[in-house]
């Protein structure tokens, strides 16, 4: 039998469904035992799957968390958890890889609104026991509709199926075309702040998040993510961001911390793109791309102070009294980043890159100026130099495309 470490609540509820599901479908040696953090017992209290992970607990589909069993344990999620067993048998029987979401959201147990996210685990889990038993490796089953309005409703309860998806731990794969994936991002970051212990009403010090940013390794010259945020209150979900940009930190400080602020999303080659395809009348408005695209006018100064300032998870919900207005995080997304470009011989292509080297190809593109070893060093970026050129090539075919610099206009 394998060990594993249970560090929070995200492998809580996997490992312990699994053990769940070995033992209900007779693979006993697809059962797992644990060590766990001596802190994971205050990661469950504060997680949004507490009482499936007491009832898994309290059924010896885990042990050693020791989480507090005063809130009940009923028999209402073994009867939710047993709803997945035909549907995961019928999926596999039929070796069938595509799951149309719309007809999903029709099936029990994916009726019960509350539940969508716990179900969506526990089919995995399902899902990858019994091809474990049948086929001896998994396969990938796709999520996929032509309703978008389904596939959105779907992933805005998907918090731990679709980050244990993002782990690795799940086998799935989600139709994304037109889905609100900073919503998905959002909700799985304020997650992870309520298991740590976040997103209370605990007032938290200065000394704490200068403390936190160290051990972050934020420091001075540090490219971030600074994002304005929304509300956010455990007994009324709401939006934690509102908006986000890249920042460089300048000075950190006892009053707080002083940042560049960058208004770049867009790269050159996409933004030459739309401006080619504006209708006439609006080009009229921007005699020169440079006009378009306001190439000089991206980076601005702000000083922030520590009340006003979360450090990544480290901040509290709006109905503290305290709710900090902005927040900083390293460079962290779920996702992969689309950029357009232009080759060297001018062709316009896609690229398709992690956040970090995807904010490197914008700040080159711009010619922003950062700390490119740090950078290097906090991100483990090994394309420096490729998205160099990349980024030289593409901004030379726009101004060839012109006839001109538009960059010193």
């Amino acid at each position: 039998m394998a060990t594993v470490h249970l560090s929070n609540p995200f492998e809580a509820l996997y490992y312990g469904l699994q053990n769940y599901y070995a033992t209900n479908l007779g693979s006993f040696s697809s059962r797992v035992s644990f060590t766990v953090s001596d802190d994971l017992a205050e990661m469950v209290a504060n997680s949004k799957m507490e009482k499936f992970i007491i009832f898994l607990e309290h059924n010896g589909m885990l042990y050693g968390i020791g989480a507090d069993t005063g809130v009940g344990v009923f028999e209402s999620k073994d009867k939710l958890l047993q709803r997945v067993i035909p549907l995961a048998k019928k999926i596999v029987r039929a070796k069938n890889k595509t799951i149309d979401v719309s007809e999903l959201l029709k099936t029990a147990p994916f009726t019960d609104m509350t539940a969508k996210d716990v179900c969506l685990v526990a089919l995995g889990v399902c899902i990858n026991v019994l091809t474990q038993i049948q086929f001896k490796s998994p396969f990938t089953v796709y999520f996929e509709t032509k309703t978008l309005e389904d596939m959105n409703l779907l992933m805005s309860y998907s918090i731990y199926s679709y980050y244990l998806t993002k782990l690795g731990y799940l086998n799935f794969s989600f139709q994304t075309d037109g889905v609100n994936l900073n919503e998905v991002n959002n909700n799985v970051f304020a997650e992870i702040s309520r298991v740590k212990g976040y997103l209370s009403t605990d007032l938290i010090s200065s000394y704490d998040k200068q403390k936190y940013m160290e051990d972050l390794n934020l420091v001075e010259g540090s490219v971030v993510f600074l994002y304005t945020r929304g509300g956010y209150s455990p007994m009324k979900f709401g939006k934690l961001v509102k908006s986000c940009k890249v920042a460089i930190i300048d000075k950190i400080s006892d009053k707080g911390v002083y940042l560049k602020t960058i208004t770049v999303s867009k790269t050159v080659a996409d933004l030459y793109m739309e401006y080619e395809d504006l209708p006439h009348k609006v080009k009229q408005l921007y005699p020169t791309f440079s006009d378009f695209i306001q190439f000089n006018d991206k980076v601005s100064e702000v000083m922030l102070t520590w009340d006003v300032l979360g450090i990544n998870y480290m901040m509290n919900n709006n109905n503290s009294g305290f709710m900090e207005q902005f927040f900083i995080t390293r460079l962290e997304s779920l996702y992969d980043a689309q950029l357009g470009y232009f080759t060297e011989e001018g062709s316009y292509r896609f690229l398709l890159l992690g956040i970090p080297d995807a904010t490197i190809y914008l700040l080159l593109e711009y010619g922003i100026e950062f700390n490119e070893d740090l950078y290097v060093e906090q991100y483990n970026s090994k394309n420096m130099e490729k998205l160099k050129e990349l980024a030289k090539d593409s901004v030379q075919s726009v101004i060839n495309r012109l006839g001109y610099d538009f960059r010193g206009i």
